[in-house]
């Protein structure tokens, strides 16, 4: 488990911003794409712990905020404010079932969807929700859940997080 400013985790976050802008266009399904930086916050506070997913989402809403033409901070803001409450969350539920893993990061994806479309549509002076934007915002995070295995386990090997071992595997 890395520090949160640590060179090793602003490189990756930094990648998988890359990565956002210039590979997830072309897996485009319409108007949905997968978003690996959210899965980066979702990673740090299924592995590594609640007390590092507070800065990650700062560091990954204030990189997707640097890139978008939206306002500055929407994306920060929302980011945040879907981390403390996957916080809230993630302390009461089993956090190594798979099953709940997927849950909780479809609720969360579809949290900061739904965050960002209303501060953008409010900050633009839009005077309702479309309908549209929800689609997007639900399609977006079935889509990014679908990444979860994958990103999780090239994460760990990123890191060097490794698993626990298992009580059976002493023994062999």
């Amino acid at each position: 488990m890395p520090r949160v400013l640590s060179g090793r985790v602003i490189l990756y976050l930094l990648i998988l911003l890359i990565l956002d802008l210039s590979i997830s266009p072309f897996f485009r399904i319409g108007f949905l794409k997968p978003t690996l930086g959210y899965l980066m916050i979702l990673y740090a506070t299924f592995e590594w712990g609640i007390k590092k997913t507070i800065p990650v989402a700062l560091a990954v809403g204030f990189l997707r905020d640097l890139a978008n033409s939206q306002h500055f901070g929407i994306e920060i803001l929302s980011c945040v404010t879907a981390a403390v409450l996957l916080e809230r969350v993630i302390q009461k539920i089993e956090r190594t079932a798979l099953f709940f893993r997927f849950f909780i990061s479809f609720l969360f994806v579809l949290m900061i969807q739904v965050f960002n479309f209303t501060l953008s549509y409010s900050v633009a002076g839009g005077s309702h929700f479309f309908w549209n934007s929800l689609g997007i915002g639900l399609g977006t995070a079935v889509y990014t859940c679908t990444l979860l295995p994958v990103f999780f386990y090239l994460t760990a090997r990123w890191f060097h997080d490794s698993l626990p071992v298992k009580q059976y595997e002493l023994f062999q």
